[in-house]
């Protein structure tokens, strides 16, 4: 299991849906930077669901989506090599919301200049207390490469490549920055919330390395991991107890109503058309409830 990820919430345009397996739908995938030398950034994300999806040819979406760096190599799913050279990314969708169809009433006055929020934990790899910069490279699972990864284990001529989200972060002149500004040094893990605000390339060794630009918005240093102290027994009760007192009779009336109807939740390619791994939805039955 990865001890990092590289995940983004954005208001995104994904086009051109087209078929990996039965169950895996690829886009055409573009997110809004609005920096002076990047407009956007554009990738090739996937979506798995059971279900066959009734997608449009461009529809506004708010998307979470994991995240890696596109590498030549990587099947995208598309023969046009121009759209394929504008790739700078691919990743997995891990929930999605459709807002509308590109070009619909009404959405012609929809805003879809809105920056994107990632979240991106790992190991700091380099670090510039004076340019108050730092880099991060945030390997996770994602398809496209576990697909790219099992096509080299049974073809030695080809290389078998990282799944790899590459950021350089650098923290903006700001009033909640006063003086020192904290820049986390080299092997320190850390938490990273930000704004994608481009991209970035540089010698690094003898390899020229591109990384996306993150504004940071937060950031949290994380310690050595620590067991969590055992809960005392009874307690959970007594904090249950004291956590109604005093609360009203109002009961809330909304409720999911999912008894009879399971969940419908993305879940990760298996890389198969045999569908995913079999387990059962914890919101299988789910209900809200004030006393």
């Amino acid at each position: 299991m990865s001890s990092s990820y590289a995940t983004i919430s954005a208001l995104t345009v994904l086009e051109n849906p087209r078929k990996a397996s039965s169950r895996t739908t690829v886009f055409t995938c573009h997110i809004y930077v609005g920096a002076l030398d990047v407009e956007k950034i554009q990738g090739s994300v996937r979506y798995y669901s059971e279900e066959d999806g009734n997608y449009p040819d461009a529809g506004v979406y708010q998307a979470t989506i994991a995240l890696a760096k596109f590498e030549k190599g990587v099947n995208v799913f598309t023969d046009d090599l121009k759209e394929q050279n504008e790739f700078s990314f691919v990743g997995d969708i891990k929930d999605f919301y459709r807002i509308g169809d590109l070009g619909a009433p009404g959405m012609d006055t929809f805003d879809l200049a809105r920056r994107a929020y990632i979240n991106v934990c790992g190991a700091v790899t380099r670090s510039d207390a004076k340019a108050a910069t730092f880099t991060l490279d945030a390997e996770q699972y994602t398809t496209a490469f576990a697909d790219q990864q099992k096509l080299a284990a049974a073809d030695t001529n080809i290389v078998a490549q990282k799944s790899v989200f590459p950021i350089l972060g650098f923290i903006p002149d700001s009033p909640r920055f006063k003086g020192k500004k904290p820049v986390p040094w080299v092997k320190r893990y850390v938490s990273v919330g930000g704004y994608i605000a481009g991209m970035s390339a540089s010698l690094e060794g003898e390899t020229l390395q591109e990384r996306f630009r993150v504004e940071v918005d937060h950031l949290a240093f994380l310690g050595t991991y620590t067991p969590l102290a055992s809960t005392p027994a009874g307690s959970s009760s007594t904090a249950a107890a004291s956590s109604s007192a005093g609360s009203s009779n109002k009961k809330a009336r909304f409720s999911y109503n999912l008894k009879n109807t399971a969940a419908k939740r993305p879940r990760e390619d298996d890389g198969s058309d045999g569908g995913a791994p079999s387990s059962p939805s914890p919101f299988a039955s789910t209900s809200i409830t004030q006393t």
